[in-house]
């Protein structure tokens, strides 16, 4: 199972930090670490022991700038093979290899500027990583830049750097992974704080269609402003798996909106046939990233509801459950099998 560590550590050059980096490596099983801002001018074998618990031998590291910046990739040699690498102004990029079945893809760590102007020069040299190699691509990291006016936790417009970031995006063909347990993965850590989602996992879909499935969870911010991120990937897939529609999006809140939205959107200045297949490529990732988040969506609904449907089997137990309470049990027990048969593919209710 593939576990890859993504945070902005906002320093590793003190010990603390290092232990909190390797306790993280430790407790979750990560075979690869992609740290942004390690403000560290040098780093060495030792250090890349250190902070793996002696389990990574394998690593590429961009330079801080004295004490800004700073991007490494670590890895555990045992798993990965090294077979490429560069390493660009805002971001670094390592070609590994599977020892066991010799599956190559591309691993990109970026740590994204805070300055607008920059941001253009940061889609050019990843458009420029992913022509070097066509690999299945995932790009991790602090991209300095939210997407959504859901990102933030004030109110906003969307701007012009923002609009760019979904365009680059959209071009690729990337899958933009949904946080399972966060909103927000960088907060000021001031009263009234402003939060804000800069930091994210970009797979493409051959990346995606190499795994069992991946999930991305946030880990506890206990040292640093931004969120350790967390991604998953199962079993690796010898075969590709295909694109499938399900009956139950026709039924789903915000399918339609979605696939109106998507085929509606602009597409560049392709005519033609060029024009429908751009169309239809980007509505099959837009309905990909949606049917994740539909699936976890429901099955954090289903844990609600379990919860629910057990505490009131606890009060009939106890001999207090009313009548009132009783049609509460019913309703939440046809909202589970509701939920169990769409997830089965079922049109019914």
């Amino acid at each position: 199972m593939l576990k890859i560590l993504i945070w902005n550590v906002r320093g590793l050059n003190d010990r603390g930090k290092q232990a909190t980096v390797k306790e993280f490596i430790v407790i979750n099983k990560v075979s690869i670490v992609c740290l942004q801002e390690t403000k560290m001018e040098v780093m060495t074998q030792g250090d890349i022991r250190a902070i793996s618990g002696g389990k990574f031998e394998g690593y590429i590291f961009k330079p801080s700038l004295g004490a800004s910046g700073g991007i490494l990739i670590g890895w555990n040699d045992r798993l990965w093979k090294m077979v490429d690498q560069s390493i660009d102004e805002f971001s670094i990029t390592v070609v590994l290899e599977d020892r066991v079945t010799q599956w190559q893809w591309m691993c990109t760590s970026v740590y994204g500027p805070n300055i607008d102007e920059d941001r253009g020069r940061v889609w050019e040299e990843l458009h420029s990583v992913g022509e070097r190699r066509r690999l299945p691509w995932c790009i991790v990291g602090d991209f300095n830049v939210t997407r959504f006016m859901e990102d933030r936790n004030r109110l906003g417009v969307i701007n012009a750097a923002m609009y760019a970031f979904s365009e680059w995006i959209d071009v690729e063909g990337l899958i933009d992974l949904p946080i399972d347990n966060l909103t927000f993965t960088w907060s000021n850590m001031r009263e009234a704080a402003s939060m804000a989602r800069l930091d994210r996992a970009l797979v493409s879909t051959e990346w995606e269609d190499s795994f069992s499935g991946c999930t991305l969870t946030g880990l506890p911010r206990v040292c640093s402003d931004h969120s350790p991120l967390l991604l998953s990937g199962g079993a690796l897939e010898r075969h590709r798996s295909t694109f499938r529609f399900e009956n139950w999006w026709l039924i789903s809140e915000g399918f339609r909106d979605l696939v109106e939205s998507s085929w509606n959107s602009g597409s560049l200045d392709l005519r033609g046939a060029k024009k429908v297949a751009f169309k239809l490529k980007r509505l099959k990732l837009g309905l990909k990233q949606w049917h994740r988040a539909e699936i976890q969506r429901r099955r954090r609904r289903k844990s609600e509801l379990a919860e629910e449907i057990d505490k009131l089997d606890r009060w009939e137990e106890a001999g207090l459950l009313d009548d009132e309470d009783r049609a509460v049990r019913i309703s939440l027990k046809g909202e589970w099998a509701l939920l169990e048969n769409r997830e089965d593919g079922g049109l019914c209710g």
